[in-house]
């Protein structure tokens, strides 16, 4: 595994985490409280 490509796993996990944090609560919020 080369290190650019190491880098980038971590940046989409990273990334990932952010929108679930930002994006996937108010999701939840809506399918639960619709």
């Amino acid at each position: 595994m080369t290190i650019s490509l190491l880098l980038g796993r971590i940046s989409l996990l990273v990334w990932a985490d952010w929108a679930f944090n930002n994006l996937g609560i108010p999701i939840v919020a809506l399918i639960f409280y619709e």
